[in-house]
C-alpha cells in the first residue's frame, strides 16, 4: 500500500461530550490540508494542498487551539477562503492527482477530522476505503483484529468504545515508530506528513495487515 492520501483538518475548537456522544457544534475548520504519498521502491512523491478558511465572525475560537496550531481569528479573516471556496479548491487537487479510489489515511479523522470537516465544507471525497492510524494502533495495542466479512466501519466502532490506557497520539507515534523525536507545531501539512509516514511503517511491520487482515 504505497500510494495514498491523507487530509488533516486545524479547527477552533474541540468537540463537547453530550450524553456520550461528542458535539461539534460550533466547531469550525480553521485550515484543511491534503497530501498524496506515492512511493516508488526507495523514492517517495509527495504532493500538497492546504488552505486557510475563514470562519464565522461570532464563533467562538479556543485560546488553546489558536496556540497549538498557531492559527489566529485574524489569518482566517485576511486570507482565509469560504468554505465553498475550499470545497473547490480540494475538489480541483483531488481530480488533478487523480486521488479517487486511493485509500484515505487520516490520524482521528474519523471520530474529529472528517465528522467536522464535512459539516462545514461541502466536499465528497472519493476513496477506496478509510484508513486511521490512530484506530489502527489502539486495535493493535488491544489485540484487536477484524473478523474475516466483518465491516470495517463496524470494526472501527468496536475499536472505538474499547478502553485504552495507552498513548495513542500523533507525535507519540510519530517518535515510537519512526524513531523521530521532534514534531513541527500543528498545522494540517505537517500533521498530513508525519501520518503519511508513520502509516507507511505500520504497513512496512505488518501492522496494518495485521490489525485490518485483507483490504
Amino acid at each position: 500500500m504505497n500510494h495514498f492520501a491523507v487530509i488533516d483538518i486545524e479547527t477552533t475548537g474541540l468537540p463537547k461530550e453530550d450524553e456520550g456522544c461528542l458535539n461539534f457544534s460550533g466547531i469550525y475548520p480553521t485550515e484543511v490540508a491534503m497530501v498524496v504519498w506515492k512511493r516508488h521502491g526507495e523514492a517517495t512523491t509527495i504532493d500538497e494542498d492546504s488552505t486557510l478558511l475563514k470562519i464565522p465572525p461570532d464563533a467562538a475560537y479556543c485560546p488553546e487551539a489558536e496556540k497549538i496550531s498557531g492559527i489566529t481569528r485574524e489569518m482566517c479573516e485576511t486570507t482565509g477562503v469560504t468554505p465553498t471556496a475550499a470545497a473547490g479548491l480540494l475538489a480541483s487537487f483531488i481530480a488533478n492527482h487523480e486521488t479517487n479510489g486511493l485509500p484515505l489515511v487520516t490520524h482521528n479523522g474519523l471520530c474529529f477530522d472528517l465528522p467536522i470537516l464535512f459539516n462545514t465544507v461541502p466536499l465528497c471525497i472519493p476513496r477506496a476505503i478509510d484508513l486511521d492510524t490512530k484506530l489502527i494502533w489502539k486495535a493493535f495495542s488491544l489485540g484487536l483484529r477484524r473478523g474475516k466479512d466483518e465491516n470495517l466501519h463496524y470494526f472501527y466502532g468496536r475499536v472505538a468504545a474499547a478502553r485504552f490506557n495507552g498513548k495513542s497520539s500523533l507525535a507519540h507515534l510519530f517518535r515510537l515508530l519512526c524513531g523521530q523525536v521532534d514534531i513541527t507545531a500543528h498545522r494540517a501539512v505537517s500533521d498530513c506528513m508525519v501520518t503519511a509516514e508513520v502509516f507507511s511503517v505500520m504497513v512496512e511491520r505488518g501492522i496494518v495487515g495485521q490489525v485490518l487482515g485483507n483490504i
